[in-house]
Protein backbone atom coordinates (compact mmCIF):
# COMPACT_ATOMS: atom_id res chain seq x y z
CA UNK A 1 0.00 0.00 0.00
CA UNK A 2 2.70 2.75 0.82
CA UNK A 3 4.93 1.50 -2.31
CA UNK A 4 1.40 2.18 -4.22
CA UNK A 5 0.88 5.42 -2.69
CA UNK A 6 4.75 6.63 -3.27
CA UNK A 7 4.47 5.66 -6.92
CA UNK A 8 1.44 6.36 -8.42
CA UNK A 9 1.10 9.82 -6.08
CA UNK A 10 4.42 11.24 -4.86
CA UNK A 11 6.99 10.41 -7.37
CA UNK A 12 7.85 11.58 -10.90
CA UNK A 13 9.78 8.68 -12.99
CA UNK A 14 11.20 5.73 -11.21
CA UNK A 15 14.51 4.67 -12.11
CA UNK A 16 14.62 0.75 -12.52
CA UNK A 17 18.04 -1.17 -12.36
CA UNK A 18 16.73 -3.81 -15.34
CA UNK A 19 13.63 -4.56 -17.14
CA UNK A 20 12.98 -7.26 -14.85
CA UNK A 21 12.76 -5.34 -12.23
CA UNK A 22 10.47 -2.72 -14.35
CA UNK A 23 8.34 -6.06 -14.92
CA UNK A 24 7.84 -6.93 -11.36
CA UNK A 25 6.65 -3.42 -10.58
CA UNK A 26 4.10 -4.12 -13.24
CA UNK A 27 3.05 -7.35 -12.75
CA UNK A 28 2.44 -6.47 -9.18
CA UNK A 29 0.13 -3.17 -10.10
CA UNK A 30 2.26 -1.20 -7.88
CA UNK A 31 2.25 1.37 -10.85
CA UNK A 32 -1.28 1.79 -11.61
CA UNK A 33 -1.14 4.16 -14.74
CA UNK A 34 2.28 5.63 -14.52
CA UNK A 35 3.95 2.61 -16.89
CA UNK A 36 5.17 5.86 -19.18
CA UNK A 37 6.75 7.13 -15.72
CA UNK A 38 9.33 4.45 -15.53
CA UNK A 39 13.14 4.35 -17.18
CA UNK A 40 15.34 1.48 -16.91
CA UNK A 41 19.16 2.74 -16.27
CA UNK A 42 21.60 0.01 -15.55
CA UNK A 43 23.69 -0.14 -13.27
CA UNK A 44 27.51 0.35 -13.44
CA UNK A 45 31.02 -1.26 -12.35
CA UNK A 46 33.97 0.88 -10.96
CA UNK A 47 36.04 0.95 -13.96
CA UNK A 48 38.58 3.15 -12.28
CA UNK A 49 39.00 0.81 -9.18
CA UNK A 50 39.56 -2.34 -12.07
CA UNK A 51 41.82 -0.56 -13.91
CA UNK A 52 44.09 0.02 -10.70
CA UNK A 53 43.77 -3.40 -9.72
CA UNK A 54 47.03 -5.23 -9.42
CA UNK A 55 45.72 -8.97 -9.33
CA UNK A 56 48.25 -11.38 -7.71
CA UNK A 57 48.19 -15.36 -9.00
CA UNK A 58 50.00 -15.96 -5.50
CA UNK A 59 47.08 -14.62 -3.34
CA UNK A 60 44.30 -16.86 -5.44
CA UNK A 61 46.89 -19.66 -4.58
CA UNK A 62 46.96 -18.54 -1.51
CA UNK A 63 43.68 -18.78 -0.76
CA UNK A 64 43.33 -22.45 -2.57
CA UNK A 65 46.11 -24.09 -1.33
CA UNK A 66 47.19 -25.00 -4.26
CA UNK A 67 48.83 -24.33 -8.04
CA UNK A 68 46.33 -22.59 -10.51
CA UNK A 69 47.27 -24.96 -13.29
CA UNK A 70 46.70 -28.20 -11.01
CA UNK A 71 42.89 -28.25 -11.50
CA UNK A 72 40.28 -25.73 -13.02
CA UNK A 73 38.90 -22.74 -10.92
CA UNK A 74 35.05 -21.83 -10.25
CA UNK A 75 34.80 -18.63 -9.05
CA UNK A 76 31.47 -17.43 -7.17
CA UNK A 77 30.64 -14.10 -5.28
CA UNK A 78 27.89 -13.26 -3.13
CA UNK A 79 26.24 -13.29 0.37
CA UNK A 80 25.77 -16.82 1.66
CA UNK A 81 22.26 -16.88 1.77
CA UNK A 82 19.10 -18.77 0.43
CA UNK A 83 18.48 -16.38 -2.28
CA UNK A 84 21.85 -17.02 -3.99
CA UNK A 85 22.16 -20.56 -4.47
CA UNK A 86 25.04 -21.48 -3.43
CA UNK A 87 23.78 -24.84 -2.63
CA UNK A 88 23.45 -25.79 -6.47
CA UNK A 89 26.72 -24.80 -7.27
CA UNK A 90 27.76 -27.68 -4.58
CA UNK A 91 25.68 -30.19 -5.26
CA UNK A 92 26.65 -29.99 -9.07
CA UNK A 93 30.83 -30.27 -8.11
CA UNK A 94 29.53 -33.24 -6.64
CA UNK A 95 28.23 -34.78 -9.91
CA UNK A 96 31.12 -33.94 -12.03
CA UNK A 97 33.98 -34.26 -9.32
CA UNK A 98 35.08 -37.75 -10.06
CA UNK A 99 35.01 -36.54 -14.17
CA UNK A 100 37.09 -33.43 -14.15
CA UNK A 101 40.14 -32.03 -11.76
CA UNK A 102 38.38 -28.84 -10.43
CA UNK A 103 38.03 -26.29 -7.02
CA UNK A 104 35.42 -24.04 -6.57
CA UNK A 105 36.08 -20.53 -4.90
CA UNK A 106 33.11 -18.72 -3.13
CA UNK A 107 33.37 -15.86 -1.63
CA UNK A 108 30.81 -13.87 0.57
CA UNK A 109 29.41 -14.30 4.45
CA UNK A 110 26.48 -14.74 5.43
CA UNK A 111 23.72 -16.77 7.98
CA UNK A 112 24.07 -20.28 5.64
CA UNK A 113 27.67 -20.37 6.24
CA UNK A 114 27.49 -23.08 8.79
CA UNK A 115 25.04 -25.37 6.18
CA UNK A 116 27.09 -24.77 3.10
CA UNK A 117 30.25 -26.00 4.96
CA UNK A 118 28.01 -29.16 6.31
CA UNK A 119 26.75 -29.94 2.91
CA UNK A 120 30.03 -30.02 1.43
CA UNK A 121 30.94 -32.72 3.93
CA UNK A 122 27.67 -34.58 3.26
CA UNK A 123 28.97 -34.69 -0.31
CA UNK A 124 32.24 -35.39 0.14
CA UNK A 125 33.19 -32.67 -1.84
CA UNK A 126 34.78 -30.34 1.48
CA UNK A 127 38.73 -30.60 -0.25
CA UNK A 128 37.09 -29.13 -3.34
CA UNK A 129 35.18 -26.11 -2.35
CA UNK A 130 37.02 -23.20 -0.30
CA UNK A 131 34.80 -20.95 1.84
CA UNK A 132 37.29 -17.70 1.07
CA UNK A 133 34.96 -15.13 3.16
CA UNK A 134 34.39 -11.37 2.64
CA UNK A 135 37.17 -9.84 0.62
CA UNK A 136 36.81 -5.94 -0.50
CA UNK A 137 39.08 -6.51 -3.47
CA UNK A 138 38.20 -9.34 -5.62
CA UNK A 139 40.05 -8.15 -8.84
CA UNK A 140 42.67 -11.29 -8.20
CA UNK A 141 39.96 -13.49 -8.13
CA UNK A 142 38.31 -12.54 -10.94
CA UNK A 143 41.31 -12.34 -12.91
CA UNK A 144 42.62 -15.96 -12.37
CA UNK A 145 39.12 -18.18 -12.44
CA UNK A 146 38.35 -20.13 -15.24
CA UNK A 147 35.04 -19.77 -14.85
CA UNK A 148 32.56 -17.12 -12.78
CA UNK A 149 29.22 -19.41 -11.07
CA UNK A 150 26.42 -17.22 -10.63
CA UNK A 151 23.96 -19.15 -8.67
CA UNK A 152 21.10 -16.49 -7.25
CA UNK A 153 17.52 -17.46 -7.89
CA UNK A 154 16.16 -14.48 -7.86
CA UNK A 155 18.29 -11.23 -8.82
CA UNK A 156 17.34 -7.86 -10.17
CA UNK A 157 20.88 -7.52 -12.24
CA UNK A 158 24.07 -9.26 -11.04
CA UNK A 159 26.89 -6.56 -10.49
CA UNK A 160 29.39 -9.24 -10.07
CA UNK A 161 28.47 -10.86 -13.45
CA UNK A 162 29.54 -7.55 -14.89
CA UNK A 163 32.69 -7.44 -13.29
CA UNK A 164 33.68 -10.80 -14.54
CA UNK A 165 32.84 -10.06 -17.70
CA UNK A 166 34.71 -6.76 -17.29
CA UNK A 167 37.80 -9.47 -16.40
CA UNK A 168 36.87 -11.54 -19.22
CA UNK A 169 35.44 -14.49 -17.40
CA UNK A 170 32.90 -16.70 -19.09
CA UNK A 171 29.64 -16.60 -17.12
CA UNK A 172 27.67 -19.08 -16.21
CA UNK A 173 23.87 -18.64 -13.97
CA UNK A 174 20.61 -19.20 -13.83
CA UNK A 175 17.98 -17.97 -15.90
CA UNK A 176 16.03 -15.54 -13.85
CA UNK A 177 15.19 -12.03 -13.10
CA UNK A 178 17.99 -9.48 -14.73
CA UNK A 179 20.20 -11.72 -15.29
CA UNK A 180 18.92 -12.26 -18.79
CA UNK A 181 19.97 -8.67 -19.23
CA UNK A 182 23.93 -9.32 -18.51
CA UNK A 183 24.40 -12.65 -19.69
CA UNK A 184 23.69 -13.13 -23.20
CA UNK A 185 23.38 -16.83 -23.70
CA UNK A 186 26.17 -18.48 -26.47
CA UNK A 187 27.72 -14.99 -26.52
CA UNK A 188 29.87 -14.35 -23.11
CA UNK A 189 27.86 -16.82 -21.10
CA UNK A 190 25.29 -19.73 -20.74
CA UNK A 191 22.12 -19.45 -19.03
CA UNK A 192 20.99 -22.39 -16.71
CA UNK A 193 16.93 -23.62 -16.05
CA UNK A 194 16.77 -21.99 -12.30
CA UNK A 195 18.21 -24.55 -9.68
CA UNK A 196 18.88 -27.61 -12.69
CA UNK A 197 22.57 -28.82 -11.04
CA UNK A 198 22.37 -31.79 -14.09
CA UNK A 199 21.75 -29.00 -17.09
CA UNK A 200 24.51 -26.76 -14.68
CA UNK A 201 26.73 -30.01 -14.71
CA UNK A 202 27.12 -30.66 -18.36
CA UNK A 203 27.12 -26.92 -18.85
CA UNK A 204 30.35 -26.48 -16.45
CA UNK A 205 32.07 -29.57 -17.51
CA UNK A 206 31.57 -28.21 -21.53
CA UNK A 207 33.08 -24.65 -20.93
CA UNK A 208 35.75 -26.15 -18.76
CA UNK A 209 36.90 -28.57 -21.42
CA UNK A 210 36.95 -25.78 -24.47
CA UNK A 211 39.05 -23.18 -23.95
CA UNK A 212 38.93 -21.74 -27.18
CA UNK A 213 35.20 -21.00 -26.26
CA UNK A 214 35.78 -19.70 -23.11
CA UNK A 215 38.30 -17.51 -24.63
CA UNK A 216 36.01 -15.99 -27.02
CA UNK A 217 33.20 -15.72 -24.67
CA UNK A 218 35.57 -14.01 -21.86
CA UNK A 219 36.30 -11.44 -25.05
CA UNK A 220 32.43 -11.04 -25.92
CA UNK A 221 31.80 -10.16 -21.92
CA UNK A 222 34.26 -7.43 -21.27
CA UNK A 223 32.79 -5.84 -24.36
CA UNK A 224 29.53 -6.25 -23.29
CA UNK A 225 30.70 -4.56 -19.91
CA UNK A 226 32.70 -1.58 -21.28
CA UNK A 227 29.45 -1.03 -23.45
CA UNK A 228 26.46 -1.15 -21.50
CA UNK A 229 27.61 -0.84 -17.82
CA UNK A 230 30.05 1.82 -17.41
CA UNK A 231 29.93 4.70 -14.99
CA UNK A 232 29.56 7.44 -18.15
CA UNK A 233 26.74 5.41 -19.28
CA UNK A 234 24.80 5.58 -15.99
CA UNK A 235 25.36 9.00 -15.23
CA UNK A 236 24.52 10.45 -18.54
CA UNK A 237 21.47 8.58 -18.65
CA UNK A 238 20.45 9.50 -15.28
CA UNK A 239 20.96 13.34 -16.07
CA UNK A 240 18.95 12.99 -19.09
CA UNK A 241 16.13 11.75 -17.20
CA UNK A 242 16.50 14.73 -14.43
CA UNK A 243 16.91 17.31 -17.06
CA UNK A 244 13.58 16.10 -18.64
CA UNK A 245 12.14 16.08 -15.18
CA UNK A 246 12.61 19.97 -14.96
CA UNK A 247 12.22 20.78 -18.43
CA UNK A 248 15.34 21.27 -19.45
CA UNK A 249 16.46 22.01 -23.57
CA UNK A 250 18.57 18.74 -24.07
CA UNK A 251 19.54 19.79 -27.69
Amino acid sequence: IFNKFLYRILTDKLIAISFAVFDVYKKNNVLGGKLDDVEVVYSSIDLEKYEKADPSKEEVEEVISGSLESSFLILNIGRLAKEKGQKYLIEMVSKIADRIKLKVLILGEGPLYDSLRELTVRLGVQDLVIFGGLRRNVASFLRYSDLFVFTSISEGLGTSLIEAGYFGRPLLAFKVGGIEEVVRSGKNGLLVKPCDTEEMSLFVKELLLSPKRRRVMGLNGRRIALSRFTPERLVESNIRIYKTLLGIDLS
